[in-house]
């Protein structure tokens, strides 16, 4: 019975200094995130369209036949934008370049490419 009692309390006296080194390890995350909060607020910072950037309405397909439309911004030959096949399919991005044939190609995320023109 006696050391039945021992190992009781040689349970609880483990469990109660892993609690102990617990807190221990949770004060000094809260200590180090006292030292973030002490650092200078974010600054967002919005970037206006270059002078040299146009943006265009685009139409064109994909190499499955599928129509797209939407609006890219062109610096000089290459830019970037978000295309879309109808009003009810969300719109995704992509990046996009001039070719000497006219108009433009395009490539999503996935390296799927687009032939697109300029719509008038």
């Amino acid at each position: 019975m006696l050391l039945n009692r021992c190992s009781w309390d040689h349970l609880i006296l483990f469990l109660c200094l892993l609690a102990l080194m617990g807190c221990r390890q949770n004060q000094e995350i809260i200590e180090q995130g006292e030292d973030v909060k002490n650092l200078p607020p974010v600054i967002s910072v919005v970037r206006d369209l270059d002078e040299d950037s146009k943006e265009y309405k685009i139409e064109g397909t994909s190499k499955t036949g599928d129509v797209y439309t939407g609006q890219v911004t062109l610096k000089g030959d290459i830019g970037a934008g978000y295309i879309t096949k109808d009003s009810l399919t969300p719109q995704f991005y992509i990046e996009v370049r001039r070719v000497q044939e006219g108009g433009l190609i395009g490539t999503d995320t996935n390296g799927v490419e687009y032939k697109l023109s300029f719509k008038s």
